[in-house]
């Protein structure tokens, strides 16, 4: 019922304002006819009495939408002006109740909740009828003194009575709200001032517009009549004040200054800026002991996040942006390599080949950075699908193979069972097993020995990579993983990198939701380990304990195996 009600209601308030006009042009037509049928008045009599009903009729079309408009409050206001003129030339003066006319206009807009446009058409009325009082005036009426003029003025008198009565009911509830938000607006300022806190409510231009008694008892130096002055004032100098700005600015934490006190004196305060729709509440309070350094140490941190972020967007930035011209190097010197347009002299084949090799090193180091820097800028999203990981891994032994041969190292696989079923990133597991592979091949020595060997342990995928090489301090081991971070033994390899790849493994096995571990030993190679809870069939558990002495067991036969072979070759 309640809903029917309100749907009433809503429809009557719409169609309020074309009533209200059609009933001003419904009772001009009737005048018109008591007027035509009581008298005998001239035409023109006749044409400025129905040119009183304009506004209504007006109204009639301008109002059908229920959406005012500027355009259309000023088209009404003007012709609700037509009326109080049609009753000056229609009686032949202003002083009478004639003059009553002219409060048609703001009546009705009143009555159609358009309270603006009541009182601009009561203004407009009002110089309507200055000018024709104190103008020229009109010396002979259209209408005879007295002819139906009792009819006119009842039927004016009942419309203004019924629009006074319309605009009354619609005051008369919103002066009630207004009333009740009066009380519940006084009752929050009342706590407001009671409050035990000492709170200041400050404007988005950080000017003051009240203070509670606590704040007053805290700060005996706030001036009595507080409002409009900016907040930053209160400091005790210049620096408190700058502080005091900024702070408002991002209204985050809290900070302790001083600000004047009484006398002029310093008086030391914690304050701390929240946000409020329509400015901010500072609320302050006694200096807790140990919380500058807490706030120092929260911006610290702060700052240190936001440099980072910058720093690894700025990275991918420039990385990016140097890939595109550094892949028509490598293009081109490949196409000089290859003598695809001919011989070249001995010397400028050689730099091509350098050329071809540093441009393919370089874009190495480049991707290391972007994907170091994706990860973390949080932009390194996996792409999660099911396939064998062995095949995978048996592609990147095939990819580096070629690169250990050069260097006469023994690479071998051990991929244990036939398949290894996983649901990973298999682009990320690919660069995982590339940088492991290139790491061990780029510090071993000619004749040592790679081995990688592939595990299931539980539902953990484990991946290990061993090599023959100088080995590691526990020191580096301990800082191996970080980005940026190299080893001792990586600045005598004439094979420089970009101290990322075992921190990319690292990122990479994390998303995954695994861990990587190192184990070194100074003279007897490095075993990188990487377990991957990947797997999609639940294998025997195999530790890292049960892993690494497999792996050197044979990295010691394949370099064995080498060194019988290198004899035969000598012999």
């Amino acid at each position: 019922m309640q809903a029917i009600l309100a749907r009433l209601g809503a429809g009557l308030n719409r169609a309020l304002p074309r009533l209200i006009h059609a009933g001003w042009a419904a009772g001009v037509v009737v005048l018109a006819g008591i007027v035509l049928f009581s008298a005998e008045p001239g035409l023109a009599a006749i044409a400025v009495l129905l040119a009183a009903a304009l506004p209504g009729l007006a109204g009639l079309r301008l109002a059908a939408s229920g959406q005012w408009s500027d355009l259309t409050r000023l088209t009404l206001v003007v012709c609700w002006t037509v009326p109080g003129i049609s009753a000056v030339l229609l009686t032949g003066g202003v002083m009478g109740p004639q003059a009553l006319v002219f409060l048609a206009g703001p009546a009705a807009f009143l009555a159609s909740r358009q309270a603006g446009a009541a009182l601009i058409s009561l203004l407009a009325h009002m110089a309507a009828f200055a000018v024709l009082a104190f103008g020229a005036g009109v010396s002979a009426p259209l209408m005879a003194d007295g002819a139906a003029t009792g009819p006119v003025w009842a039927l004016l008198a009942a419309y203004l009575s019924v629009c006074s009565l319309i605009g009354w009911a619609a005051i008369v509830p919103a002066l009630s709200r207004s009333r009740k938000e009066a009380a519940r607006l006084r009752r929050r300022a009342e706590g407001f001032e009671a409050a035990p806190a000492a709170l200041i409510v400050c404007g988005r231009d950080g000017r003051m517009h009240a203070a509670s008694e606590a704040a007053r008892a805290l700060v005996p130096g706030l001036p009595r009549a507080l409002e409009g002055l900016p907040f930053a004032d209160l400091a005790f100098d210049e620096d408190g004040r700058e502080l005091l700005q900024g702070h408002l600015a991002h209204a985050r934490g809290s900070l302790i200054t001083e600000v004047r006190g009484p006398g002029g004196q310093p008086v030391r305060v914690e304050a701390s800026a929240h946000a409020a729709p329509s400015g901010h509440v500072i609320m302050l309070r006694e200096p807790q002991a140990g919380r500058a350094v807490i706030d120092r140490l929260a911006r610290e941190r702060d700052e240190a996040i936001a440099a980072s972020k910058a720093k690894s967007e700025f990275l991918a930035a420039i990385s990016h942006e140097l890939r595109t011209p550094l892949n028509a190097i490598i293009g081109f010197s490949d196409l000089m390599k290859q003598r695809l347009f001919g011989p070249m002299p001995a010397r400028y084949a050689e730099y091509a080949d350098l050329i071809h090799e540093s441009g393919n090193h370089l874009l190495d180091l480049i991707g290391d950075v972007l994907d170091m820097s994706r990860i973390e800028a949080d932009r390194y999203e996996l792409v999660r699908e099911d396939f064998d990981a062995g095949e995978v891994i048996e592609t990147c032994v095939r990819m580096m193979r070629l690169r250990a041969e050069d260097k006469a190292i023994t690479l071998s696989v051990d991929s244990g069972a036939d398949e290894m079923p996983v649901h990973a990133d298999r682009k990320a597991l690919r660069q995982i097993v590339l940088n492991l592979l290139s790491n061990a091949i780029k510090f071993t020595p000619e004749g040592g020995a790679v081995v990688v060997m592939v595990r299931a342990s539980g539902n953990d995928l484990v991946v290990a990579v061993g090599d023959s090489g100088p080995g590691l301090s526990a020191e580096d081991a301990a800082r191996l993983g970080q980005p940026y971070a190299q080893a001792r033994t990586a600045r005598q390899s004439e094979e420089r990198g970009s101290g990322l790849g075992l921190a990319l493994v690292h990122a990479l096995a994390g998303m995954h939701g695994g861990s990587m571990s190192l184990k070194s030993t100074l003279g007897e190679g490095t075993t990188v380990n990487v377990r991957m809870p990947v797997l999609r069939t639940a294998g025997e558990a195999a530790g890292d304990v049960a892993v690494l002495p497999v792996v050197h067991e044979q990295i010691r036969r394949a370099q064995e195996a080498g060194e019988a072979i290198a004899q035969q070759a000598a012999s």
